[in-house]
């Protein structure tokens, strides 16, 4: 038979929130810090200039408008960041959005001379592989929202 002695049970209960408090605060140090990280990668791979950057690599910018729209949120309810640009619309000459057209390709419609026209996006990505490229970061920066 075993037997317990509860003699320290109550102030394990007790410093619990503080433990779960501590353990929130850190997730989300290391959601945002992650965040933050491919937003940048994204940002810098992103072109200037006004040639076409080639297929399956990322788009070029003029404007920086693209670049401008990246963002970043966490959701502690979901333990999770979402990270890409803010849905946006270039011009009205388009019927669609235009970073899911860059990031995946596709099909879409263009106005021309009052006249719309289909067009094949190829596509450009550039969030995906920022992704892949700090995955292996994460738990560096897990551990330094740790360590604060």
């Amino acid at each position: 038979m075993i037997k317990f002695k509860l003699s320290g049970f109550k102030s394990v209960f007790e410093g619990s929130s503080l433990i779960l408090g501590m353990a929130k605060r850190n997730t989300q140090r290391a959601l945002t810090g992650f965040g933050a990280y491919v937003r940048a990668i994204a940002k810098n791979s992103l072109g200037k200039g006004n040639l076409v950057s080639e297929v399956g690599q990322p788009p070029t910018s003029r404007t920086r408008m693209l670049k401008n729209s990246i963002r970043f949120g966490v959701d502690m309810t979901r333990r999770s960041v979402v990270i890409g640009p803010v849905i946006l619309r270039v011009s009205k000459k388009v019927k669609g959005l235009v970073p899911p057209l860059l990031e995946y390709g596709g099909l879409t419609l263009l106005l021309i001379r009052n006249r719309y026209k289909r067009a094949n996006y190829r596509a450009r990505p550039f969030m995906g592989p920022a992704f892949k490229t700090g995955l292996p970061q994460l738990p560096r920066i897990w551990e330094r929202a740790r360590s604060r």
